[in-house]
């Protein structure tokens, strides 16, 4: 079943953040590239395979489709699974706390 990739507000007002992070280190390119891989990983691993991924147990105890892929192995990135659609709900990188994140 191919289901439809949305990206919401949050999601992307945070990569905009970690690209803007990125580029005070690295190029704009690479910063740039950093989000256009990530936006690829949604599309072609996620998308393909939404229950791949671990239940994010601890901020949705009660909701079994919210799912957190770790991307670049410092970035989670979480998202919720509906029969049709995949909501794209934020990113962040590892080393902050998740309880702080919002969604």
């Amino acid at each position: 079943m191919t289901r439809e990739v949305l990206l919401r507000e949050r999601f992307l007002e945070s990569l905009i953040e970690i690209e803007a992070y990125l580029s005070q280190y690295m190029s704009l390119k690479s910063a740039r590239k950093f989000s256009s891989e990530t936006i690829g990983f949604i599309t072609d691993i996620i998308a393909a395979n939404p229950f791949a991924f671990v239940k994010y147990e601890s901020r949705f105890p009660n909701n079994q489709n919210v799912r957190r892929a770790v991307h670049k192995n410092s970035y989670c990135i979480v998202y919720e699974v509906f029969d049709e659609r995949i909501e794209i709900l934020n990113i962040y990188h590892n080393s902050r706390n998740p309880d702080s994140i919002l969604y």
